[in-house]
Parts: structure tokens; sequence; C-alpha cells
């Protein structure tokens, strides 16, 4: 019989129709299928390899019970019956009582052990923590082996296969004694040493915050159901629902009740535009991992986004800039040992089990999708090997009137945010109404403004046909002039440098600029000329127009996403506005609109401008000290999960998502180009 069963096993796993069922009853992956199949054989059929009862009596008792699983318990059963010595089993209709009373105990039995194997503990209602839409309280089982930790997924199991996934938010214990002093005299009145003969029972409770219901309703839980560490299939159904299938993006992973990673999904266009945007990501310098993290979401999003073009479906596509700010972060991503991701995998999970089984896990991503999706692997191999660096000096420079052409933001950047005011802002833009004219020098411009100031009786010159007062004038020529003599990006006697040409950008293509050899304002100066280019192409793409400044624009990628660290650089809190802050706040509130985005990195998140913090779908939060959580940013956090923020590990951040709403906690891989660095 044993191998008419491993038969019938390989002709489960491949039917068509099994398949098909399974998708409809919410088992869409392989191992889905995998599971299911080994239930059906191990704990149905051979327990009694009589089919008659698997039709008579055990299919309707699951169809009685709600269970859906038994629409595929009847395809099973069509595809034995189909074989002519149905794969070794029996069919005899039994008519002895005791049979059919000893199958019927056999379902119960089964049932009972399906339903309760494994549960930890019941949900919780009672007067002082009642049951409300988005949370419920709980306890667990008074074992050592039991516990929650913040920020883990747990599994309540209602009635008819109705599923409900928490995050925890809060975990404690507690003992029936009111306080310390009762604790202390009934331990043999204060004496450490002994050993009660009875032990305090110990009430291990907490609090979760509901993340998913598989029946779609927002309502309190009515009853205290039963608690269970959460199963991986689960998980996979719950954060599938939540994100539309063509939409999704790899964000990360959580981890089950087992330990087996369970991917975690983002919507591409709440992430990167149109419906919403901008990815906030920050934490403690060294052990948050925001540039780590960074360099993942760039790598599965543009591998998301190869996939799109190889369908046709331009629209989806993306490219990105990344702004290299700090020592060689961005600089060695291409320096990868490794020649493909399998030969990385395979080494990893003998060097680094950890970290090899997520990248192994993010590269076979379409394993955990239907087969009808778009699948892609992340493989962050192939988009860091073909990322184009650039060199200031070297490959990029900038002459005068290419920053007319940008806006007067990009002159207003070279200076410093505490010469920023109302006058100043006004003479930059005489400035560009004067000498915008295609070959005016940053040498002859400072020239001119000081013939006009010799030329000129009384306190107020004439520029650009708006008078500006001597000591404003004076005060840009002397930071000018300190800028241009010393600057690594400018050039002083032409008019037009090398800007950096975005209109050379490609579909799913990264390119790294590495600005941290310059000073901040020239570091600021290219940060802002590179969105004043896209500000202009991307909502030109978007209309459907082919040219901008006469450059064809129709094969340029419908989105750009921005990565810099150290925002808090180019969008400080504070310091009122000025056009620089005006511009960013600008490419914040309305750049997701039209498809351009910002990954943004800092260390402290109260560092950032509100607003333009505010105008982020997507945060994520690593290790940070106590003083920075204090921080209204962090209210928006339940105080359970609030307190997890320093016990933070590396590879760990908190993440939040519009469309998913309840923050929880994600890891992440490694970057390749580190792993023999640590």
């Amino acid at each position: 019989m044993g191998e008419r069963v491993e038969k019938l096993r390989e002709k489960l796993l491949t039917n068509v129709d099994l398949k098909n069922t399974l998708k409809e009853i919410g088992r869409k992956t392989k191992k889905d299928r995998r599971e299911f199949v080994d239930w059906v054989i191990n704990r149905i059929l051979l327990k009694n390899p009589n089919i008659w009862f698997l039709e008579h009596k055990t299919i309707p008792a699951f169809e009685e019970k709600g269970d859906e699983r038994a629409k595929a318990l009847r395809q099973v059963l069509k595809i034995i019956k189909s074989e002519e010595d149905r794969y070794g089993f029996k069919y005899e209709e039994e008519k002895e009582e005791v049979s059919e009373k000893a199958e019927i105990e056999r379902i119960r039995e089964l049932e009972e052990i399906e339903e309760f194997e494994g549960v930890i503990g019941r949900v919780s209602i009672t007067q002082a923590d009642p049951s409300t839409p988005q949370a419920f309280s709980f306890w667990l089982k008074d074992s050592e082996d039991i516990y929650v930790e913040q920020g883990e997924m747990i599994e309540v199991r209602m009635d008819k296969g109705k599923v409900v996934i928490g995050v925890v938010e809060e975990s404690t214990v507690k003992s029936e004694k009111r306080d310390i002093v009762e604790h202390y005299y009934s331990w043999s009145f204060g004496q450490p040493e002994r050993s009660l003969p009875t032990q305090i029972p110990m009430i291990k409770s907490g609090r979760a915050r509901i993340v998913y219901r598989n029946d779609g309703k927002t309502a309190p839980l009515t009853r205290p159901y039963p608690i269970y560490k959460s199963r991986r299939e689960t998980l996979e159904n719950a954060f599938s629902s939540m994100i539309q299938e063509d939409y999704r993006i790899l964000m990360g992973f959580v981890q089950d009740g087992s330990g087996a990673l369970v991917p975690v999904y983002g919507n591409f266009t709440n992430v990167f535009g149109y419906k919403s945007g901008h990815v906030n990501i920050t934490g403690k310098s060294g052990v948050a991992g925001k540039t780590s993290y960074a360099l993942f979401l760039i790598a599965s999003a543009l591998c998301y986004s190869a996939r799109m073009e190889e369908l046709g479906r331009n629209d989806r596509t993306l490219a990105v800039i990344a702004f290299n700010v700090k020592e060689r972060d961005l600089l060695d991503i291409n320096n990868i040992e490794y020649e493909t991701m399998e030969e990385a995998i395979e080494e990893l999970n003998s060097i680094d089990e950890d970290t090899g089984s997520l990248w192994e896990r993010a590269y076979r991503y379409e394993d955990v999708l239907g087969e009808d999706s778009p699948e892609y692997r992340v493989d962050p191999i192939k988009v860091f090997r073909d990322a184009q660096v650039s060199e200031p000096g070297k490959d990029f420079s900038y002459g005068l009137q290419d920053l007319l052409d940008l806006g007067t933001h990009t002159i207003a950047a070279l200076l410093n945010p505490s010469d920023l005011d109302e006058k100043m802002d006004s003479l930059l833009l005489s400035i560009a109404d004067e000498f915008r004219d295609g070959k005016t020098t940053f040498e002859g411009l400072l020239r001119d403004l000081s013939a006009k100031i010799s030329g000129t009786k009384g306190s107020y010159i004439t520029i650009g046909d708006i008078p500006h007062h001597e000591a404003t004038v004076r005060k840009f020529m002397n930071r000018m002039n300190r800028i241009v003599n010393s600057s690594r990006v400018i050039e002083p006697k032409v008019a037009r440098g090398r800007p950096i040409n975005v209109f050379d950008l490609e579909f799913s293509k990264l390119w790294v600029i590495n600005i941290e050899p310059l000073r901040d304002n020239e570091q600021r100066m290219v940060f802002f000329s590179v969105l004043s280019s896209l500000h202009s192409i991307l909502p030109a793409k978007k209309r459907g127009q082919e040219y901008v400044e006469n450059q064809f624009i129709g094969d340029f990628p419908s989105r750009v996403s921005v990565f810099v660290d150290e925002l808090n650089k180019f969008a400080p809190s504070g310091r009122g506005d000025s056009s620089i802050k005006e511009f960013i706040k600008e490419i914040a509130s309305r750049g997701r609109s039209y498809g351009l985005t910002l990954i943004g990195a800092e260390q402290f998140a109260s560092q950032i401008d509100e607003e333009i913090l505010g105008n982020c779908s997507t945060y994520l939060i690593g290790k940070s000290e106590e003083i920075e959580l204090s921080d209204r940013f962090y209210k928006r956090l339940p105080d359970g999960l609030r307190s997890k923020i320093p016990l933070l590990k590396q590879g760990e951040l908190i993440f939040m998502h519009d469309p998913i709403e309840v923050p929880f906690v994600i890891r992440f891989p490694k970057p390749l180009h580190r792993i023999k660095e640590e």
C-alpha cells in the first residue's frame, strides 16, 4: 500500500482541480498544498483506510462545522475514486454500530486536537480590560515554556474558521499578592532560602492590537477564544490579503510562532506614489541599520520595477537616485564577492545562517505568491552591480547658468540657513531675473554686483528692476566669494559645467551620487539640483508629454525615488521657512502625486520638519535612546511597542505603513557587501 499512497501523494500535489480548490479557500502556495496533502494522508486516510467513512462521515462532519477544507476533501475523494483500485484504500459500508461510533469519536478527537493543539492562553474580557474593535487583552498558561514578546504576532481562533491576528503590545506577569510586603511575608516571613511547598500561581497577561481579521469585521472580540502562537500560513494569508496582489513589494519579514519567516508586503503605489508616498527611517547611528534597510528596500523595489517592465506595465516602473553622504556607505555596494544569489545563499547558510535564510526567502519570494502573480526575485547582486556611481568634480559640476535654470533654491542651498530670509530670497529672484542669460559666470556675477555697489549712491542697489539694500547684496557677495573659491563642484569661470543629467535615468536603475567629500552647503545644492530636475520631468511624464526642455522623456521611468541619509541636513526642524524648505515641503506634499518620492533617513526624527515628516506614508523606527522617544512623533506608537524601541536588535525595525495601519516589528537581511566586514 505504501507505493500506492506515494502515488496518491504525487497526484494530489499536481492535480490542477485540487490546486484551484485550495486557492479558493486561501491556500495559494506550494507549501500550503504540501501541508494539506500531508494532513489528508497522515491524519485522515491512514488513520482509517476505508474511503466510505471519508465520504459519509468525515466530510459531512467538516461541512457541518463550516470548515472550508471540506471542499478540498471532496476533491481528494473524487481523485481517489477515479482510480480503479482507489490507490489501495477500501470502500466498504460499515453497518456495525460500534464501528460508526468509533468513527464519530475519531472525528471528534481529530477536531479537538486540531482546535486546541498548541493553545497557549485565552482572550480575556473584563470590566477593567474590555475588548475593543482595535485591541484585546489575554492571559497565558502558567508554564515556563509559554511566553510572548512585545512585537510578536499571536493568533486567535474563533468559530467556523475565523481567525484574528494580533501584535503583542504589552506583556506582564502578576501574582495574587497585592504588593511586595505581602509577598515578603508569604515567603516564610522573608526567608529566601526556603522552598515553599505550594507554588504561588503566576498570571501572565498582555494586550494585543488587531492587525487582521479574515472575516473582514471591525468589531470587538466577544468570547474568551483560545490563543495560539501564530502560524506561517495564517500570517501569509493575512499579509497577502491586505495588499492588492499586483502591487505587492517585499518590505521585510515577520516570524511566526515557530520562527519561520513570513514576508511582509507594502503597496507599491503607497510607497512610491501616486496614492501616497515617501519613506522615513529613523534610529541610532550604527545600530539601527537605516542604510542597510534602505538598500534592501531599494533592491526589492527595483526588482519589482524590472518585473513590471518585462510585463509591459511601464506605468509601474521606478528608478532610484541615492546620495552617499557618509564615508563609503553606498560606494561599495557593487563590491559583492558572489557571482549569483544562489552562490551567495549557499555560502551564507554555512557562515551566517540567519542572514542566509533571510536572503533565501527574499530571493525565492515567488514561492509565496499565487502562481498567476507578477513574480519577481529580490536580487541585490543584479541591482547593485549595474549601479552608476558619480563623483564630484570628476563626473559633475555646476556653473551659474546651470543653477539659475534649476531654480533659485539651488543657489540658496549654497548659503547657510541662518543667512536665508525674505530679503535674501528676494535678492536671489532678482539675480535670476537679470543674470539668467546663458553666459554670465559666477566670477562675472560677483564682478557686476561689485560694480553696481561702487556706482550707486545711497543704500539701495537695483537688480532686476528691484531695489535691494546694500547690506544684503554685500552679505551675498561675501558668502558666495568664499564658496566659489573653495568649491569642488562650482565652476567659477564658465557659465555652464557638467550638471547631473537626470534625463539619462533609465527604468529599474540605481544611481549613486557621492556628495560625502563636499561641505554641507554643496551637498544641499547637489541634492536640490537633482530634485529640481525631477520636479520638472515627472509631472510632464504623468501628463503624457514626450518632451521636456527639448529632451525626450517617453522612456523615462514613471516614478523616481531619492534616498538620502541625514535628511535633517536638508529638511531641519525649526529655523523658520526659506526657499529651500518651501521647495522640499512642496516635494513632500505634492511629489507623490506625480511619482517623485523620498526615502529619508536620520538619527533623530525630532530634527526633521514636522510637515515633511507628516507627509510620509511609511515609517521605520530602529533602536533609539529614551530621550528621543519623548518627542511627539513617537506618540503614534502604543506605549508597549514604544518601550521596545531601545531593545530592538540589528536587523529589526518597527514598521508602519498606511494600508496596514497597525505598527509591528519586521526583520531584514544585512547587505551582501557587508557580510564579511562583520
